[in-house]
C-alpha cells in the first residue's frame, strides 16, 4: 500500500513538473498607449454614441426597408455559406476541446487469421508442414477471435491540446466575424440598392411630370399657331422637347426594374416589384448618427476583428509545431478476451484474457 501511495505521488509530481513545461506563448495584443478620448471628444463621452455601436434597427426607419434586409439576412446565399462555415468551426471547436478525454476503442468479435502457402513463408525452418508437402494454394494455419477494449490518455505536457483549442476557438471566432463582415455588407448594399431605387422613383417622377409640361406647352403653342402669332418651326421645336422629354420615363423605367431585380438578388428572392416608403425622410435616424473615434469605428469593423483571430490561430499553430519537437506521454491500456476457437470465447480455460497498461508511451514525431 505505501508502495502504491509512493508511486501515485511520484506521478503526480511528475505531472505537476511537466506542466510548467509548455512551449511557445500566448497571443497578446499589443499595446499602443493610445489617449482614453478623442481629440474633438470635449465631454469624454465616447461610447454609445459612436455610431459603430448602432444596432441597424435603430438606425433604419423605413419598414420597407427592413423587411429587404430580414429577407437579405435569413435568404442571402452567402449569409446562409457564412453560417455553415461557423456550424463546421463549432464542431472542430468541440473536437478539440474532447482533446483533453480520454481515447476509448473496442474491437468487438475481432477475428485474426493467419494464412500459409507454399512460397510464403512456407520453408524448412518455419516447420510448419510437419513432414506434409506444402501446398501450392494460400490455407489457414490459426486462427484468433478476440474482443478488446483499449483506453488511451495523452497528458498535455507541453500545452499541444490547450493550444489547438486555442486555434479552434480562434476560427470559429473568426468565422463568426466574416460572418459579420458579410452580414455588414449585406445590409450596406440592400440599402444602398433602396436609396437608389427611391432616387429613380423621384426621378422618373420629375421626367413625367416634364411630359406633362411639354404636353401644356405644345397645346398653347398650337394655338398661338391657329391664330397666326407663330410659325410652324414653334411647333416642331416644341415637339422635339416633349419626345426627348418623354424617351426618359422608359429609360429611367428600365433602370428601376434592373435595380428592383439586382435587390431582390439580394435577398433570394425572384424578381418582382418592391413595396417603397412613402417619404425620404423617414428612412433614417439622424439622432443616431455620431461618427465618435474612429479607433472605435475600427475596431468594431468585422474585417479588422477576422483579421486579429487570424493572427490568434496562426500564432496557436507555431505553438502546436513547437510542441511537435517534444515526445508525448501518454497512459494507456488494454482489457479483453481472446480464444482460439469461436465456442470457447466465454468458457473457462477456452479463453484467455488479456489485460495491459501502458502507463508511459513516448512518441517522438
Amino acid at each position: 500500500m505505501k508502495n502504491i501511495n509512493r508511486h501515485i505521488c511520484l506521478l503526480a509530481a511528475i505531472l505537476l513538473l511537466f506542466s510548467a513545461c509548455k512551449v511557445g506563448q500566448r497571443y497578446q495584443a499589443p499595446n499602443y498607449n493610445l489617449p482614453d478620448n478623442y481629440r474633438l471628444d470635449s465631454n469624454g463621452t465616447d461610447t454609445l454614441e459612436n455610431l459603430a455601436y448602432v444596432n441597424w434597427r435603430e438606425f433604419f426607419t423605413d419598414s420597407s426597408l427592413v423587411k429587404l434586409i430580414d429577407a437579405g439576412l435569413s435568404n442571402n446565399y452567402d449569409m446562409r455559406t457564412a453560417i455553415l462555415n461557423i456550424q463546421i468551426a463549432n464542431r472542430q471547436l468541440n473536437q478539440a476541446k474532447a482533446g483533453y478525454l480520454p481515447e476509448l476503442d473496442a474491437t468487438i468479435a475481432g477475428i485474426g487469421q493467419e494464412w500459409r502457402s507454399k512460397n510464403y513463408y512456407g520453408g524448412p525452418a518455419s516447420k510448419i508442414y510437419e513432414g506434409k508437402d506444402a501446398k501450392n494454394n494460400l490455407f489457414k494455419t490459426q486462427s484468433q477471435y478476440l474482443t478488446t477494449l483499449n483506453l488511451s490518455w495523452e497528458i498535455d505536457i507541453w500545452g499541444k491540446i490547450s493550444s489547438q483549442k486555442e486555434e479552434a476557438l480562434a476560427n470559429y471566432l473568426g468565422t463568426a466575424e466574416a460572418k459579420n463582415a458579410i452580414q455588414t455588407s449585406l445590409i450596406a448594399n440592400i440599402a444602398t440598392g433602396y436609396f437608389n431605387l427611391l432616387k429613380l422613383d423621384a426621378q422618373i417622377e420629375v421626367a413625367l411630370r416634364n411630359v406633362q409640361l411639354n404636353d401644356s406647352t405644345l397645346r398653347m403653342i398650337q394655338l398661338q399657331f391657329d391664330a397666326g402669332e407663330i410659325t410652324s418651326l414653334a411647333i416642331q421645336q416644341t415637339q422635339s422637347q416633349r419626345l426627348l422629354a418623354a424617351s426618359l420615363v422608359p429609360q429611367l423605367e428600365q433602370e428601376i426594374q434592373i435595380q428592383e431585380n439586382a435587390l431582390l438578388e439580394l435577398t433570394g428572392s425572384m424578381p418582382d416589384k418592391i413595396e417603397r416608403g412613402k417619404s425620404l425622410k423617414y428612412l433614417i435616424d439622424e439622432s443616431k448618427i455620431s461618427l465618435g473615434s474612429p479607433l472605435n469605428l475600427i475596431r468594431n469593423r468585422p474585417d479588422i476583428r477576422e483579421a486579429e483571430f487570424d493572427l490568434i490561430a496562426a500564432n496557436a499553430q507555431i505553438n502546436i509545431k513547437q510542441s511537435l519537437r517534444y515526445p508525448s506521454l501518454t497512459l494507456g491500456g488494454t482489457l479483453g478476451v481472446n480464444s482460439m476457437l469461436p465456442e470457447n470465447w466465454f468458457n473457462i480455460p477456452g479463453f484467455l484474457t488479456r489485460i495491459g497498461i501502458r502507463q508511459f508511451n513516448y512518441a517522438y514525431f
